[in-house]
């Protein structure tokens, strides 16, 4: 290890810094380790190819927020997909921002061939209803609304009868809907329509008026083409963040290297 001034300690090699933090009681890596600066910090979790380890190193910090948003997405994309399936992503998804969980959902719902992948979308729908409110009011009411429509989309209705059986445009349209309106084929898409509604009303309300008014799709490859329209809407966000970056890699360049079709999915 090599001191300069301050007794600031900056590791010689990331990789093997990382080894031997991870080696160490968590109080007192932890105490090493915030001694660092941010970069040398993110250089030693991103020398680590272990997720799982990616993560502890991550809560050496106290709030590791900045940490985790200052981070590659694919970094943390790779720890959070350790951890999809299992109820416990919510402490590194706590710590994430609202454009990264939009990208890390935008790039693994959507395989390269425009088709979506319903197993992925179940893990996500998963871990999203074990966070806590306040962080499914920071983040879901700030994604796009397309993956918010496809995590409700065949999970929810409205009740027929709800109201004397209105129809469901005057419902929509008049904002008089509720969750208590609704017919919930799967629980816990009750659990977060009732977060929805109690964060955002009006963006419950926008997520029904996607689901059921999109009449311009009616007919019998309505769900075909409703898909198609989150997709098209998907891939102008990816466009939107590589221009931003000043990359012209194309989608199937960004899916070798992120490597999604390795991603560890939990049963």
């Amino acid at each position: 290890m090599k001191r300069e001034k301050g007794d600031k300690i900056k590791p010689l090699d990331p990789k093997i810094e990382g080894e031997r933090l991870l080696a160490m009681h968590p109080l007192e890596a932890s105490e090493i380790f915030q001694r660092y600066s941010i970069e040398e910090q993110l250089a030693i979790i991103e020398a680590t190819s272990d997720p799982q380890k990616r993560e502890e190193l991550y809560y050496l910090v106290p709030d590791c927020s900045e940490l985790v948003q200052k981070s590659k997405i694919e970094v943390v994309l790779q720890v959070v997909d350790s951890l999809l399936g299992t109820g416990l992503a919510c402490g590194i998804l706590s710590a994430v921002s609202p454009q990264q969980l939009e990208e890390m959902i935008d790039m693994t719902i959507w395989d390269e061939h425009g088709k979506l992948n319903e197993e992925m979308l179940e893990l996500w729908f998963f871990e999203l209803i074990n966070l806590d409110f306040e962080d499914i009011d920071r983040l879901l009411t700030r994604v796009s609304i397309d993956i918010l429509v496809e995590l409700f989309r065949d999970r929810i209705d409205i009740d027929p009868a709800y109201r004397g059986g209105e129809y469901k445009w005057e419902l929509i349209e008049e904002g008089v809907i509720n969750p208590e309106g609704l017919i919930y084929y799967d629980e816990r898409a009750r659990i977060l329509a009732d977060m929805i509604w109690a964060a955002d009303e009006g963006l419950f309300i926008q997520i029904l008026r996607e689901l059921f008014l999109q009449t311009d799709l009616e007919g019998p490859r309505e769900g075909e083409l409703r898909r198609l329209r989150s997709k098209e809407a998907r891939d102008e966000r990816m466009r939107e963040r590589n221009k931003e970056r000043g990359l012209t890699v194309s989608e199937e360049e960004m899916f070798s290297e992120v490597d999604l079709e390795h991603l560890n999915l939990k049963e």
